[in-house]
């Protein structure tokens, strides 16, 4: 059995040419990841490396899964990686091949890709992939998992605004109060990544998504509000 080398996240952003080459199931704050990781080749047909000698990776940050779900990233991910041939607008919606049959072999062909990488995080930089040129038709395809993932169940509302406006009554002081809807305009707007089209919060959603640290930082916080309807989990109120 070969031993895969483990990649680290760390290539420029732009567009890049790359190999499929590991997949990977990784401990997070909040629950698993799994991490596929991508070799960036240079335009010499080598892989491409930094000024320390290190060779340059991307990753798809996706929630476990074998890619049965078409709405899974994984699933997008190998979807993009079929070839004209392998590819069938009918078959390909209700099987694919196994992952392990995308990943470099001895006597397999690489899956050379073209993709869009983003940087995302502070102190904690990672190049993450959004986009993937399709092999079949080179059309590229975003993979970010916009809407995966199951509404979380509370008790009588799954939007943060409309449900802000219904308890807001309950903050007595003018101050706490002008603060708390500040924070609601900065958290909840129409370019929000983690809300859907009629403003609900979208659970199970990939926190590497959201660029921004201040909506990355209190989307939990967003989270617990919802399911307690408690305003104390959302708001540091200074009396």
């Amino acid at each position: 059995m070969s031993i895969r080398i483990k990649s680290i996240s760390n290539c420029p952003s732009g567009e890049h040419s790359a190999v499929f080459c590991s997949s990977t199931i990784e401990k997070y704050p909040k629950g698993k990841r799994q991490i596929l990781s991508f070799l960036i080749f240079g335009e010499d047909g080598l892989p491409k490396q930094n000024n320390m000698g290190e060779n340059y990776y991307a990753v798809a940050v996706c929630n476990p899964s074998k890619g049965s779900n078409p709405k899974s990233k994984v699933h997008k991910v190998l979807k993009c990686m079929l070839t004209k041939e392998e590819y069938d607008p009918v078959l390909s919606s209700m099987t694919l091949p196994d992952i392990e049959e995308f990943l470099p072999n001895k006597g397999k062909t690489s899956r050379f890709v073209n993709i869009k990488v983003s940087i995302v995080g502070d102190e904690k930089k990672a190049s993450v992939i959004t986009h993937i040129e399709r092999i079949r038709d080179k059309e590229w395809e975003s993979i970010e998992g916009k809407f995966e993932g199951k509404y979380i169940s509370i008790k009588q509302s799954k939007n943060p605004k409309e449900l802000f406006e219904k308890l807001k009554h309950k903050i007595k002081n003018k101050y706490n109060l002008e603060s708390a809807e500040m924070i609601m305009k900065l958290l909840i707007h129409k370019d929000a990544v983690f809300l859907d089209k009629k403003g609900n919060l979208i659970s199970d959603f990939d926190i590497t998504n959201i660029k921004s640290s201040y909506e990355r930082e209190r989307y939990p916080k967003l989270i617990k509000f919802l399911e307690t309807e408690n305003l104390d989990e959302l708001f540091s109120f200074k009396e």
